[in-house]
């Protein structure tokens, strides 16, 4: 098939009129050259130049061999001289190509039409040509790279057909009034591109404005919604996110445009709500109560109206509202079923319902991927939409490993810290006078405020100096050097201690070795500073509480506002311990003599009892009765008679062994419990009884008026129990005072 040229000339499909190869050449090197005239489109990673001009240009004088030869020439120094960084040899071939086959297509669409006609091509068919090779070009540049056809090509059309309607008036040009009218067109091409530049530029600016109008955007939003949370910033193990991992199910499933955006915002905000929920029931550790779950159940009702407020132009708060919501119906505040539920909500509760369980929590350990994986699948069809926990299943391995592409959220800015702060203090302080009100023990106490006092203020030594009389003791002491510290006994109004309770005002980073005198740290030279607060209850300053550090300076008055803030609290669980204390110890203890009372010596009696039977031993008890005491009381009064008892409470202490036992039944009536004392040895000890007790008398009123009474009993001889060991040996021991009544003031004697 041959077409006559004007000239002259016949040319087929692919082959025109022979061109000399100096026309050749001059057209390549105007291709070459051309790609030097360019726009890069940084945003849409998409590089525009007028080479395809000179291309389509000579279609209308070359044949197709050498037209590629030049595409391919122009489009591989294009790529080696302005593509950066510097491509490799993969991708600089694909240019080439790529060049080829647009140039082919091109080609054949300008010649076709009219082969076999007497005519030339029609002008308008170079428009078309230049639509083929851009649809041809842009597609494989769009797959080659992986990005969005048009997001990234669509906006370089007009470009494309403004240089196919250059090229055909070139040719026009040229074949009615020669080669040189065509350098007018120089000036309208420069103008082209230069126009085209500057609105690709504007194009390219409005597009960065909105991209950094919604970055800001998201944000604040970002920002809002860690400010709510209140959250430490924290590096799970895990680099899970939930908005990133929702998004990405959401593309899975179809979601695009507004509804991405709705269900980004909604992952930020779903806790938005929590702000109507009680701090309380927030922070607390273990499972709420029903009464306190219901008041939980508020938050996404709430979270919905404060998202509607804000008036999004995409919808987020029917998805804040819904991600509580069940499949099977069961979930709330409405109790939406199946696909009543928002889609953005479906997916939001699945993966926020994975994050959680492969997250550490107080009350349970944080599950492995698989395992929560596995849970997720048995609730498939019950929580959740079996679609959203199988793309969950078949991708959660991407997801884990995926690094996604959009700037971390600002809950890693340290700078949000400020809050997570003020939260994190007022749950320790909240916590702090919650353990202390469970505990009435002094020792339970002080281990609570040591332990809650440590997450407050960091120090190296923990003190507590209790109040007695003139002086502090120091009750309990832990850390560094704590048994130098907890030997200390401070006068009171001297040292950093004595001056904080008799001021009842704080003292803050003095060294206690600027204290010689009275340094409140024993023997203890590493502690170079203090801080000691006072603790002022109902009754005055009750004690002081010390934290002492290695380095100097070590506290700041930020610590010393925590630690006032929390000092009344502990004053009052000091002294309510204190009390406590006194108490316990009176039930089971004589006031007067501070031996163990008869309620206690039934308790200790009974105990080494049940050891006795389990180890086969024997136990003597002894039951004494002062002889001559009401003499003394007559004699000297009431006040000396208690003297003589507390003597004689020390006197018998001091006859026994550690583990012996000396109480006081009432009166002047007494009681030994001996372990493991053989009959044969009672004897003895009695004696020295007698002794001691006639010395004690002796000593306190000055005369030697007083006598003892004792009846023994041995276990098991004379009872298995308590009570019948104690008549046996009361029997006796009147037995015993009878005789010594009848025989003369002066007799003592033993009854077995």
């Amino acid at each position: 098939m041959a077409t006559e040229l004007p000239h002259g000339g016949i040319k087929t499909v692919f082959t025109t009129a022979p061109v000399s190869f100096y026309s050749i050449a001059t057209l390549a090197a105007l291709a070459v050259l051309a790609g030097f005239l360019q726009i890069r489109l940084r945003g849409l990673g998409t590089r525009l130049s007028v080479r395809f001009f000179v291309v389509l240009a000579s279609m209308a004088v070359l044949n197709w061999p050498e037209i590629v030869a030049i595409a391919i020439l122009s489009a591989l120094v294009e790529s080696a001289v302005w593509t950066k960084p510097r491509p490799g040899w993969t991708a600089t071939a694909f240019e080439g190509a790529v060049a080829a086959l647009a140039t082919s297509a091109a080609y054949v669409t300008y010649h076709i039409p009219s082969a076999g006609a007497a005519e030339v091509p029609s002008p308008l068919l170079m428009v078309l040509a230049a639509i083929v090779y851009f649809a041809v070009t842009s597609v494989a540049l769009a797959r080659f790279t992986g990005r969005s056809w048009r997001q990234s090509h669509f906006w370089t059309f007009p470009h494309y057909v403004a240089g196919g309607s250059a090229a055909g008036l070139l040719i026009i040009a040229d074949r009615h009034n020669g080669w040189e009218i065509t350098l007018l067109v120089v000036p309208m091409l420069y103008w082209m591109l230069h126009a085209y530049k500057l609105y690709l530029e504007r194009i390219e600016q409005g597009r960065r404005e909105v991209e950094e109008f919604n970055a800001l955007h998201f944000r604040t939003i970002e920002s809002l919604a860690v400010a709510i949370e209140g959250r430490e910033p924290e590096y799970r193990t895990h680099k899970r996110s939930v908005w990133s991992d929702a998004l990405e199910i959401g593309r899975q499933m179809g979601l695009e445009g507004s509804d991405l955006l709705a269900l980004r915002t909604a992952a930020l905000l779903r806790n938005v709500g929590k702000l109507a929920v009680p701090e309380h029931i927030l922070s607390k550790p273990g499972p709420l109560t029903k009464a306190e779950f219901d008041k939980m159940k508020i938050h996404p009702t709430a979270g919905a109206q404060i998202v509607e407020q804000a008036g999004f132009p995409y919808p987020v708060a029917p998805i804040v509202r819904s991600c509580h919501e069940k499949w099977d119906g069961t979930g709330y505040p409405a109790g939406l079923r199946g696909e009543e539920i928002p889609l953005g909500a479906r997916i939001l509760a699945a993966v926020d319902s994975l994050d959680a369980l492969i997250s550490t929590r107080d009350y349970r350990r944080a599950y492995s991927l698989e395992a929560a994986i596995q849970h997720m699948k048995v609730e498939s069809g019950k929580s959740f939409d079996p679609k959203v926990v199988e793309i969950l299943s078949d991708y959660y391995r991407e997801l884990e490993g995926r690094v996604d592409d959009t700037p971390a959220p600002v809950r890693a800015d340290p700078g949000i810290s400020p809050i997570a702060a003020a939260r994190q203090e007022v749950q320790q302080l909240f916590a702090l006078a919650q353990d202390l009100g469970n505990s009435l023990s002094l020792d339970e106490t002080f281990s609570v405020l040591s332990l809650h006092v440590k997450q407050l203020c960091p120090h190296d030594t923990l003190a507590v100096y209790i109040r007695r009389e003139d002086r502090l003791e120091a009750e309990f002491a832990t850390g560094l050097d704590c048994m130098q510290v907890g030997s200390a006994i401070v006068p009171w109004g001297e040292g950093i201690c004595g001056r904080a309770a008799a001021t009842a005002t704080a003292v803050l980073n003095e060294d206690p070795m600027d204290h010689s005198a009275c340094p409140c740290v024993g023997g203890a030279k590493s502690l170079r500073s203090a801080l000691a607060i006072p603790l002022e209850g109902f009754s005055g300053v009750a004690g002081v509480l010390c934290l002492y550090a290695a380095e100097k300076n070590a506290f700041t008055d930020d610590h010393l506002r925590v630690l006032s803030a929390a000092a009344t609290k502990v004053a009052l669980a000091v002294e309510n311990a204190l009390k406590y204390r006194q108490a316990e110890r009176s039930a089971v203890t004589d006031m007067l003599t501070e031996l163990p009372n008869a309620r206690s010596l039934f308790l200790h009696l009974d105990s080494e009892l049940a050891r006795a039977r389990r180890t086969d031993q024997t136990i003597a008890v002894l039951v004494c009765d002062l002889d001559g005491f009401k003499q003394i009381n007559d004699r000297h009064g009431h006040l000396e008679g208690n003297r003589v008892l507390r003597a004689v409470a020390r006197a018998l202490r001091l006859q026994c062994r550690e583990y012996d036992t000396v109480a006081r039944l009432g009166g002047d009536e007494f009681v030994l419990v001996l372990p493991g004392q053989e009959l044969e040895s009672v004897s003895a000890k009695v004696e020295q009884l007698t002794s001691a007790v006639a010395q004690a008398g002796y000593e306190t009123v000055g005369a030697g008026c007083l006598g003892i009474s004792v009846g023994v009993a041995h276990y098991p001889a004379d009872g298995k129990d308590a009570e019948a060991l104690l008549a046996a040996a009361d029997q006796r021991m009147y037995r015993h005072k009878q005789r010594a009544a009848t025989a003369g003031a002066g007799d003592s004697g033993l009854l077995v």
